[in-house]
């Protein structure tokens, strides 16, 4: 699995739930996937 931050995010799945939070794909082709805690 992969994340990622930012705009790029946003984008892609809408605003984070919460300050500090990333986006991670649960698919290879990146079509969908959750929020959570970003890694620090």
């Amino acid at each position: 699995m992969g994340f990622i931050a930012g705009a790029t995010a946003v984008a892609i799945a809408g605003t984070p739930p919460k300050p500090g939070y990333c986006w991670y794909y649960t698919t290879p082709n990146r079509t969908s996937g959750f929020w959570d805690v970003c890694p620090r």
